[in-house]
């Protein structure tokens, strides 16, 4: 709508209506900056939509195949096993032992592994979550610390502490 004002010559615009406004243009002043600001954000807002559907798009891309092997594991490996919990008591009695499907042992141990490794990352990374804290903390203070020390702006009035 803008760029729709700015193309007419002058004389079809008419004249400046009220008290603010750009003499080259005839439109109010501040009303350019705001339809750029205005543009600017839609433009913002479609670029994470993008972002967003194609972070959807790839985690589909992964997940769908994934699952698809993980469905054939489990038809190829529905025979049941036996899962002794007393190792040293050799054939066992029935308190002792579980029989259960060999994909859910297999998914099991996948789910175990995956937790495992994120704590073990986690922990890892400990130390670098704490230089970050204490780094942000530091900048907080030396922020603090400049407007402290900075001379006042023209007009402005400061308390002295």
């Amino acid at each position: 709508m803008l760029a729709k004002a700015l193309a007419r010559p002058r004389e079809e615009r008419g004249p400046p209506i009220g008290p603010a406004f750009s003499l080259a243009s005839g439109i109010p002043a501040g009303s350019y900056q705001l339809a750029k600001n205005h543009l600017e954000a839609r433009c913002e807002r479609a670029r994470i939509r993008r972002r967003t559907q194609m972070k959807r798009f790839l985690k589909l891309l992964f997940l769908v195949p994934l699952a698809l092997v993980a469905v054939a594991v489990a038809v190829a490996n529905r025979h049941p096993v036996i899962i002794y919990l007393d190792p040293l008591a050799g054939p066992a009695p029935e308190g002792t032992q579980i029989t259960v499907s060999l994909f859910i042992v297999i998914f099991v141990a996948i789910m175990v592994g995956v937790i495992f490794g994120g704590v073990v990352t986690y922990l890892e990374q400990g130390r670098h979550r704490r230089a970050a804290r204490r780094a942000r903390a530091e900048v907080v203070s030396l922020r603090a610390q400049v407007a402290r020390l900075s001379l006042p702006r023209p007009g402005e009035k400061r308390k002295i502490p």
